[in-house]
Parts: C-alpha cells; sequence; structure tokens
C-alpha cells in the first residue's frame, strides 16, 4: 500500500481456518503448516529487507518478466503475455502502450526452460531474487549488481574476496569461475541458516532446481570473461541464438534453438485463382518464392511439390495445373542443409456459374469477452468450394479456406449477428446462411500471469503499505480490501 507522503511499509496478513478470511498481522509470525514446514510470515520491517527503494519498493512485475508465451487455460490458447494485456488495455490504450515492438523488448526465461541457455536462466534468476538488494544503493555492503541487464564482468562478484567472511573456505570468491565450491554465491544459497543463508530470511528450504543451474554457469571458467554482443541487443554472443542480429527478446517460437530473428522462413506467395484460357481442363501457372528470407546463409535449393510429386523448382518457377484445388508446398534449402517450407493454394477453374451450396450448421465453438470461434459444415460445388465468407451484422470480416473462423478484437458483453457464405474458384458466392446472435463475456484478466519471478520456497505473503498506524485493509477471501 502506498499513501500520500510517498514512503512504502510492508503487511503480512494470515488467512483463517476456514479459508474464508485474511487478518492483517501487527507483526511477524511463524506457523508450523500439516506438511511440517515452518511458514514465516514477514514482519513490516522484514518486508523492507526485500522491499527496497532502490528496487522501487513494490517489488511488481517487468516487462522482461513478462514478456514471453504464456497458455491460457480458458481459451486454450497460448499467447505472449505482454500482447495480452497490452491488448485488453492493462497498460492503458489498447494495442499503443508498449514501449516498443515485443520482438525488440528484453526477455528473462524460465529457470526451467531446456531451450534458453543455462547462462540466461541463472542470471533471469538472480534478477528477480536477488537483484532487489544486490544493485547500485542498495542496502547491502557489497557492490555486488545481480540485475538481468549486468554482464557478468561488471558484477563486481568474479574473482572478488568477500566482505563477510568466507564461510570456511579458504581463498573463497563471491563467484570462482570455474569453482562452483569456492564460490560464496553457491556457499548461501546452498544452506538455510539464518547467518549464513541467502536470501536472507523467510525460506525453510533450498531451491535444488537453482543450484544445479548455478553451479553449472560457476563451472564455467570463462563466465566472466569479456562480453561480445556484436548486435548490440544485450545478450551475449556465446548464449545469443541469433548472434548477429538484434533481438533482444530472444523469441525461438519452434524451440529448435535458432531465434526468430534468424530464422529460415519460406514464402511461397499469396493464395490464387486462375482460369483455364484454353478450356482444356489444365492451365499454367506462376510460383514465386522471391519473399523467402535466410538471415543466417544463401538460400541455394528451392522445390515446389504438391503431396510427394515435384511440379517445379526454382525460386520463380512455371507449372501446368488441372482443374480445381491444389495446395503446393515451396522446400527452401541453405548451403547449411537448414530447411524451411512454406504453402499455396491454387484453384483453378473453367466455365463456371453455378455457386456452391449455402453452409449448414453455422454454431460458436467458444467464446470470450473480445473473441468469438465459429464452425459450420462444409459446403458442395461443381467443382470445388475455394473459400467462404463470414459476415458480422452484415459487413465480411473474414474469408477462411476451411470450415472455422475466430472473429477477434471484439467489445465484451455485446451480442454480434453471424452468417456464412460459401464461394466457389470462379467467384460464384452461394446465399448466407441462417444468422445467428452470439454474445461475448464480460471482460476479465488473462488467466495466466507467468512471472519470471521464481522466489525461494516457502515465502509468505507481504503487502506493501506506507505506515503501520495508517490502518492497512484487512482483505476478504477474494484477496481484495473489505
Amino acid at each position: 500500500m502506498h499513501h500520500g507522503d510517498g514512503i512504502w511499509t510492508g503487511y503480512s496478513y494470515e488467512w483463517n481456518q476456514a479459508g474464508t478470511d485474511a487478518d492483517l498481522l501487527t507483526g511477524g509470525n511463524v506457523k508450523l503448516l500439516p506438511n511440517g514446514v515452518n511458514w514465516t510470515y514477514p514482519s513490516a520491517a522484514e518486508c523492507k529487507r526485500c522491499h527496497t527503494p532502490a528496487a522501487n519498493d513494490a517489488l511488481g512485475p517487468e516487462i522482461a518478466q513478462l514478456n514471453w508465451d504464456t497458455p491460457y487455460p480458458s481459451t486454450g490458447r497460448v499467447a505472449n503475455q505482454l500482447q495480452t494485456l497490452n491488448h485488453i488495455g492493462v497498460f492503458g490504450a489498447p494495442d499503443a502502450s508498449l514501449p516498443g515492438l515485443i520482438e525488440n523488448l528484453p526477455a528473462m526465461s524460465n529457470l526451467s526452460d531446456p531451450n534458453v541457455a543455462v547462462p540466461l536462466r541463472a542470471k533471469s534468476y538472480l534478477h528477480s531474487n536477488c537483484s532487489m538488494c544486490h544493485r547500485p544503493g542498495g542496502p547491502t555492503q557489497t557492490g555486488m549488481d545481480f540485475r538481468f541487464a549486468t554482464q557478468p564482468i561488471n558484477m563486481h562478484a568474479c574473482n572478488v574476496a568477500p566482505t563477510a567472511g568466507d564461510l570456511g573456505v579458504p581463498g573463497a570468491k563471491i563467484i570462482a569461475p570455474g569453482f562452483p565450491d569456492q564460490s560464496v554465491v553457491v556457499l548461501r544459497d546452498g544452506v538455510r541458516d539464518p547467518l549464513t543463508q541467502m536470501p536472507p530470511l523467510v525460506t525453510t528450504e533450498v531451491h535444488a532446481e537453482w543450484m544445479n543451474a548455478l553451479r553449472t554457469w560457476l563451472n564455467d571458467p570463462t563466465m566472466c570473461d569479456p562480453t561480445v554482443d556484436a548486435d548490440g541487443d544485450g545478450v551475449d554472443d556465446r548464449y545469443d541464438n541469433c548472434p548477429g542480429v538484434y533481438n533482444p527478446s530472444q523469441a525461438d517460437h519452434n524451440l529448435d534453438g535458432v531465434g526468430d530473428a534468424c530464422q529460415l522462413t519460406a514464402n511461397a506467395g499469396s493464395d490464387q485463382t486462375v482460369f483455364d484460357t484454353g478450356g482444356n481442363g489444365v492451365e499454367v501457372v506462376q510460383l514465386d518464392g522471391s519473399s523467402s528470407v535466410s538471415p543466417s546463409g544463401p538460400i541455394v535449393s528451392w522445390t515446389w511439390r504438391e503431396g510427394t510429386t515435384v511440379v517445379a523448382t526454382g525460386v520463380s518457377a512455371s507449372a501446368t495445373l488441372t482443374v480445381g484445388i491444389h495446395v503446393i508446398t515451396l522446400e527452401i534449402r541453405t548451403a547449411s542443409s537448414s530447411l524451411a517450407t512454406d504453402t499455396v493454394r491454387i484453384g483453378v477453374t473453367g466455365s463456371d456459374t453455378a455457386p456452391p451450396s449455402v453452409p449448414t450448421g453455422l454454431a460458436p465453438s467458444g467464446v470470450g469477452a473480445t473473441q468469438v470461434d465459429l464452425t459450420w459444415n462444409a459446403s458442395t460445388d461443381n467443382v470445388a468450394v475455394w473459400q467462404y465468407r463470414v459476415y458480422r451484422n452484415g459487413a465480411p470480416v473474414g474469408s477462411p479456406a476451411g470450415t472455422s473462423f475466430s472473429d477477434t478484437g471484439l467489445a465484451p458483453g455485446i451480442a454480434y449477428l453471424y452468417r456464412v457464405s460459401a464461394l466457389d474458384i470462379a467467384g460464384n458466392e452461394s446465399s448466407l446462411s441462417p444468422a445467428i446472435s452470439v454474445s461475448t463475456g464480460d471482460a476479465s484478466p488473462p488467466s495466466t500471469m507467468n512471472i519470471q519471478r521464481q522466489p525461494a520456497k516457502p515465502s509468505a505473503p507481504c503487502r506493501s503499505s506506507n505506515h503501520p498506524d495508517k490502518g492497512a485493509p484487512k482483505m476478504n477471501a477474494n484477496g481484495a480490501p473489505k
């Protein structure tokens, strides 16, 4: 809680036995849980040991801790948290309030993410759990800086003798590159003793996963070598998943270890329809893959296939196709044998004036606060159905090739009228299906906010407030002030 005089103070709350209400504690407390763990409720003074002015007191989620994809169970979708929160207006006007493109914003990583280099995972953990104290202006007696953006050579910890004791290890350093057992960060994080442990309070168990990652990182004798960052994105080239290309987010959506910024990308061009000019049931069509991209080396081969049959080769090529719908796959390869594919739909038609049948069975398959998912039964045609056209309140909003469509960017709590038609390759459109009305749900925050803060466990809730004498609010069962 933050009051008018600008000073923060922490408060702890304890749930009652029924779990229906939480009461403000006047001081710290320790409670024995049924599993045998002593749960610590920090006092106001203890809260301030971590909620430091140097770290802006509140220790709220940061951009880099939210800049990654997470599943949303209520919708079954996976999306970037920053994009999701921004889209629903958490940061202000929807889609207009982030300080830059998602891919150009920094991103911390999950400690357990095997697709991210261990040093980046370790630095993320140090930032989230240690840097609130260990940073410039922090309350410690050392000059350590464990913020994520600080490179190891500048952390004032590598080969630096500890000022608070060597914990019985002669020659110990805060970080001894290549020697985890002589590193004080390992010695302190690996014990639960109030006199020596880190973090210094409210934890009773060593975080084994963190200790494994920390030891792996410190076991590298070069970990504190000067950072080489040729692309200036703040990520050491040794761990950068796309060195040479600016990509602070280190996004890697296909989890192949190659960042999206360096990803070989095939582009088979836009879907197209062509007319059988000769009236002989076949037509020559042009294929164009010139928009394919390879940031990490030239493309050396271009192969166009329909199923397993090669129909053409080359960046720009022609193929003879029969009347109907064809799905053509472009395969591109680099000299290092990296492979990428993309598909294009091509419709070939002759003289045709008969429209497809009317789609039936239009129904919602999913409804959210800002999205409606629709499905329907397939139409038939004398040649082939090329696509469908979805209408919302009388206006077309999408042209899917299949029998489903997601209508996004809607307003919460509004009824929308939907109809759908079918089109063939020649552009003949069927009559509209019967209309259905679908109402979006009420607006609510995302079901998951997966912040990259991984506190040593177990720890206690600590609510920030201003002064203990200014009356911290009681909470009811849903966590809201009474």
